[in-house]
């Protein structure tokens, strides 16, 4: 079985932080869907990677699109396509966490949205078994309680499964004066969300504040690129 995870371009041109961050939620699924079957998903990042590059590479059995209000009009163009192709086509990402019956009414092309935490639920999809997690949104689904695991239990995301570590770091490093950067995943959540509610800067639908357990997450952290 062959398996893409996309994140499309922005729809609205490139910003100042363009090519500098990696698709962590998708690399996380990546990983471990690797460490769970032993098969590496591509995955095609639109902030490295033109509309065009990512259409001439769409070819797969199961495709997931990390969804946003600034690439959703792509991720529609795309899913269309990859639908048309025979794939299955998988939507996730915050704004479909809260808004998946209106997605799976009006978007015959997608096939299953994902709420919240998207690991063990594309990997429930990949194996067929999709009644198996409560994060799957179905069109005969009712709403139920979204499942979120303590983050350990999620292995560290395996860098090497992007389509090139270095890049992200060199963008970072132009557009920052010669700074090396490379985002990591500490933790999901937010703490003002916790105490304030949701505000309108990220719409992290997280229910809880979960983190890594720090002494491993510092290990972890240093060997990337070793």
């Amino acid at each position: 079985m062959k398996i893409q995870l996309v994140q499309a371009p922005n729809s609205y041109g490139e910003t100042r932080s363009s090519g500098c961050y990696p698709p962590l939620g998708l690399l996380s699924i990546a990983t471990y869907l690797f460490r769970q079957l032993g098969v590496k998903a591509e995955i095609l990042d639109g902030e490295i990677m033109s509309y065009e590059e990512i259409l001439s590479k769409l070819d797969a059995d199961v495709i997931g699109f990390t969804v946003n209000l600034l690439n959703a009009q792509n991720s529609a163009a795309l899913s269309k396509i990859a639908k048309e192709k025979g794939a299955t086509v998988v939507w996730g990402g915050p704004h479909f966490t809260v808004r998946w019956k209106q997605i799976l009414a009006n978007q015959n092309f997608v096939d299953f949205v994902i709420r919240g935490d998207g690991e063990q639920a594309f990997l429930n999809i990949v194996s067929n078994n999709i009644h198996a997690s409560p994060n799957i949104a179905l069109r005969d689904r009712k709403r139920g309680s979204l499942v979120e695991l303590p983050l350990n239990l999620y292995p560290f995301p395996d860098y090497d499964l992007l389509p090139g570590t270095e890049r992200y770091i060199s963008n970072f490093e132009k557009r920052e004066k010669r700074i090396r950067i490379l985002s990591v995943y500490s933790h999901r959540g937010c703490a003002f969300r916790l105490q304030y509610g949701p505000c309108i800067f990220c719409s992290i639908t997280d229910r809880k504040l979960r983190f890594r357990n720090s002494s491993q997450f510092v290990i972890d952290a240093l060997n990337i690129q070793r």
